[in-house]
Order: structure tokens, then C-alpha cells, then sequence
């Protein structure tokens, strides 16, 4: 069985935050294109010098 995957309709995109997308929320600058990024598990971004550090020093694990 081919399972397939329709994406959200225009509509309902628009409505979704967009704040994560546009801005590494760690050291608050807009990602540029060439920017190394970091996708972590739950598919949030952030630049991966930003991610890195913080995953090394931080008890936590989600800078959110």
C-alpha cells in the first residue's frame, strides 16, 4: 500500500506561526540563505552554532 501525504492548504498555512521560521530565537537574527541550520527532532531550526552551544551548556533540551 503507497501512502500518500497531501500538504495543508494556502489557507490554513497562513495561519501558522511564522516567527520560528524566520528568526534563529536564540541569538534573535534572521536566518540568510547559506546559514547553517540545525533541525532538531521536533523540527524546529535554529542556526547551528546557536543550537550547538546551547544543547552543550544548557540542562535543558529546547531553548523554547
Amino acid at each position: 500500500m503507497i501512502q500518500t501525504f497531501v500538504g495543508l492548504r494556502e489557507k490554513k498555512l497562513n495561519t501558522l506561526p511564522v516567527l520560528c521560521y524566520k528568526i534563529c530565537v536564540i541569538c534573535m537574527m534572521d536566518f540568510v540563505y547559506g546559514d547553517p541550520i540545525r533541525f532538531l527532532p521536533c523540527m524546529h531550526i535554529y542556526h547551528l552554532d546557536c543550537i550547538d552551544d546551547w544543547l552543550m551548556r544548557s540542562f535543558t533540551y529546547h531553548p523554547l
